[in-house]
């Protein structure tokens, strides 16, 4: 999929084989997502990737509570993509995430540029969040909050992944449970 502009939907793009995992190979590149009001992007399956898009003021559903700009599962590389204004629903303590990547051991989030993810009353902002995905890495992303809670986190179960020449401002922990693979530059 590629030179779209997709504003207004739930779901900017939605894509998935028949069962979770069992499609791969989807390219997402050059597009603009704008407006969508739960999830700018959503790619399933590995060899994908999500390239090169614009992804703005994602969130405030009138359904949902959380938003997310782009995420990807079982496989999918997110790579030089813009996000910004990713906003949880008023009232609702939703989270916010600017990339959620699940279940993507070896996968790379790199050259990404995340700004202005705000989460609502008690709901947590992540700039990236690494889910499960060992041996994946954050590699030379610009993400800044807007005094969020993560700037890249890296669940437990994620294994070995890192984060390398990463800068990071404007988050309460700006990197948590992510091997420090060194270069990532903290800012207030």
């Amino acid at each position: 999929m590629r030179n779209c502009n997709i504003r207004g939907f739930a779901r900017g793009v939605f894509l998935q084989g028949t069962s979770l995992g069992s499609s791969g190979g989807h390219i997402v590149e050059d597009n603009r997502f704008q407006a969508n009001t739960w999830y700018g992007v959503t790619v399933d399956g590995d060899g994908s990737v999500v390239r090169r898009n614009l992804v703005m003021d994602t969130g405030l559903s009138t359904a949902q509570t959380d938003a997310v700009g782009i995420s990807g599962y079982w496989g999918t590389d997110v790579l030089d993509n813009t996000i910004v204004g990713v906003t949880a629903r008023a009232g609702s303590n939703g989270t916010v995430h600017g990339i959620y990547l699940v279940g993507s051991a070896g996968s790379a989030v790199a050259g990404n540029r995340i700004r202005k993810i705000t989460p609502d009353g008690y709901g947590t902002a992540r700039g990236i969040l690494l889910a499960y995905s060992g041996n994946a890495v954050a590699l030379g992303n610009v993400i800044a909050g807007n005094g969020g809670t993560y700037g890249v986190i890296c669940t437990p179960s994620a294994g070995s992944a890192a984060a390398k020449d990463n800068v990071i401002s404007s988050f309460t922990t700006p990197l948590s449970m992510c091997t420090d693979a060194g270069g990532n530059a903290v800012l207030p």
